[in-house]
């Protein structure tokens, strides 16, 4: 004889507990957990069993949503299975509902409607529930329901059908565009919008945010003595003026013309004034937004003062009798014009302060003064001095020293670049074999040449050019030779004479790199070396120009990469300093850095 929790009930022993035998568990007794975890048509899914809510999103499977099997044109055999999460990904169904609150505790009204927002997702059949906000209801508003599984399917919704979540009732009475189309298109039909319930049940506090009828009694009856007496305060005038003008303001465009002072202006202002405190704000409009000119702050009475700027109290008389348009306001003794208002005010102006459409009208405000003329510009240089010099005794009547860079004087203060330069053809038979040395001072971008000695000439060097600044046009301060125009390879004038830099010092070389010269960039050099030796032919020009044997000097390598590609002088040097970091200079050196084979 067997009994509860698994054991068996011998005749001999007494049935009672503790006096119970087990049946022996089997050894090969297998008790696996169920697989809840699968695959279908591709998509993880999870068969978990729900066994205290009823299956909301169909009978055969809890995670899909399909629609009632009547209603379909396509049978679910024949359809692809589709989880819920990808059919109905970013899908929100929104009801307006409303719900009746019994208060117990208020005699004057018993119970009250409310309104309510039902929101239900069918990707996994859950609800939520909020109550839209209104401002000064004194309801704790917003989430009533959060978001969660109740047991709901689609079934259940429909316009005049009533839920129970959370042991309240919800009246359906209509639906957004969107949840109807998603109806419409599964063949079900919501019905009509229906009403909400009328008053007295409809507000109280809530349906009436700004409105002080509060069935007060009045002042001079027994009742209102006898609320005074058990505690209940009076309600002052300022709490009436708040409930009555809440969210109320008024605002005005001004102006302030300045331009009486030195450097003033013509300043565009907002004024607001708010009803519910009688409180003014002046805020400033601005290309980059609008600046408080005046925090808001009580308007005041007569007599009444606000401290300015200057530490003075001045009388800030300001009430709705005297705003309107085209009027001037006195704020911290400056006239303030009201220029226009914005539709609001216009429609308050008319209704409490019996504007016409006369009155209403903006005012126009003078144009602004016509914008100073530019300066002319300087006359040409006479070739005397430097440009910056001469420019001075245009500009002031007292000439003075030009300024320097003072940031330029600092961080390059001692920098001379050096280049070995001759004359640019055309050149005569004379003046071929002559040889400079240009040095560029990068403090004030500078330069000065020399001649050197020659070695067969004889005699001593001499000075070629005097440090001075050089233009590309002579006497325009705009063409200025900078540190950028200078380089190997490149053609300078100077003193009506054609420079071309044939070569530069390590230490020129070295601080154009580490500048960032355009001319000195190794990643500029490879690229545009790459794109000339895309063409066969050329590299095989290339190792039939280059030797097989020895080390390439800068010279040579200059001579075979610019004359059969767009290389530069100083990116050949460049790209020779590269190599010479590795080791030797060879051809094959040259082919493994350009990732050619040797032959």
């Amino acid at each position: 004889m067997s009994c509860e929790g698994g054991g068996i009930a011998h005749s001999g022993i007494p049935f009672l507990p503790g006096y119970t035998v087990r049946e022996p568990v089997p050894l090969d007794a297998r008790y696996p957990r169920t697989q809840t975890l699968s695959f279908k048509n591709g998509y993880a899914v999870a068969d978990v069993p729900v066994a205290s809510l009823k299956p909301a999103c169909g009978p055969a499977d809890p995670v899909a949503f399909p629609a009632a099997p009547s209603r379909i044109e396509l049978s679910q055999a024949t359809r692809p299975f589709v989880p819920a999460f990808v059919q109905y990904e970013h899908c929100v169904l929104r009801f307006l509902a409303w719900f009746k609150e019994v208060l117990p505790g208020i005699l004057d009204e018993g119970e009250r409607i409310r309104k309510a927002v039902v929101s239900f997702w069918p990707e996994d059949c859950s609800l939520a529930i909020a109550e839209p906000r209104l401002p000064n209801s004194g309801l704790m508003q917003g989430t009533l329901v959060a978001r969660h599984r109740c047991g709901l399917g689609l079934e259940d919704f429909s316009i005049g059908s009533t839920i129970c979540v959370r042991k309240t009732q919800y009246h359906l009475c209509s639906a957004d565009t969107y949840t109807r189309t998603f109806f419409s298109d599964r063949g079900l039909h919501l019905g009509e919008d229906l009403a909400l319930p009328e008053a007295p049940t409809d507000g109280g506090a809530v349906s009436r945010p700004g409105s002080t009828d509060r069935r007060e009694a009045p002042a001079e009856s027994p009742t209102r003595y006898a609320e005074v007496a058990l505690g209940k305060a009076a309600p002052s005038r300022h709490t009436q003026q708040f409930l009555k003008f809440s969210n109320q303001v008024l605002r005005f465009f001004a102006v302030w013309n300045d331009t009486g002072r030195l450097c003033g202006d013509v300043h565009r202002l907002q004024l607001r004034y708010y009803l519910e405190d009688d409180t003014v704000e002046i805020v400033e409009e601005g290309e980059a937004g609008n600046h408080v000119f005046l925090r808001r702050t009580p308007a005041g009475s007569k007599g009444e003062g606000v401290a300015c700027l200057g530490g003075a109290l001045l009388p800030l008389s300001l009430t709705t009798q005297d705003l309107g348009i085209g009027r001037k306001v006195v704020v911290h003794g400056r006239p303030i014009l009201l220029r226009d208002a914005d539709a609001y005010t216009k429609t308050w102006l008319k209704e409490h302060a019996g504007a016409s459409e006369a009155d209403l009208q903006p005012v126009r405000l003078p144009s602004p003064p016509p914008a100073k003329p530019l300066p002319p510009p300087p006359p040409p240089h006479n070739r005397i001095g430097d440009p910056e010099d001469s420019l001075q005794s245009c500009l002031r009547l007292v000439p003075t020293p030009p300024k320097r860079d003072q940031y330029k004087l600092m961080n390059s203060g001692g920098i001379i670049l050096r280049f070995q330069a001759c004359f640019a053809p055309p050149v005569s038979e004379i003046d071929e074999p002559r040889r400079f040395v240009i040095s560029f001072f990068a403090a004030d971008d500078t330069l000065s040449v020399f001649e050197p000695p020659a070695a067969a000439a004889g005699g001593a060097g001499s000075k070629f050019l005097e440090r001075t600044r050089a233009y590309w046009v002579p006497g325009q301060t705009a063409t200025l030779i900078s540190e950028k125009d200078i380089w190997v390879g490149a053609v300078i004038p100077l003193a009506g004479r054609r420079f071309e830099l044939l070569a530069a010092d390590d230490f020129t070389l070295q601080h154009m790199e580490l500048a960032a010269h355009p001319m000195a960039r190794l990643g500029d050099a490879l690229t545009t070396l790459g794109q000339a030796l895309s063409d066969g032919k050329l590299v095989q020009q290339l190792r039939a120009a280059l030797p097989l044997h020895g080390v390439l000097s800068v010279e040579e390598l200059a001579g075979v990469l610019t004359q059969r590609t767009s290389l530069t002088r100083h990116q050949v040097f460049t790209l020779h300093r590269h190599l010479a970091r590795r080791g030797p200079v060879t051809t094959a050196a040259l082919l493994e850095a350009l990732l050619l084979p040797p032959s």
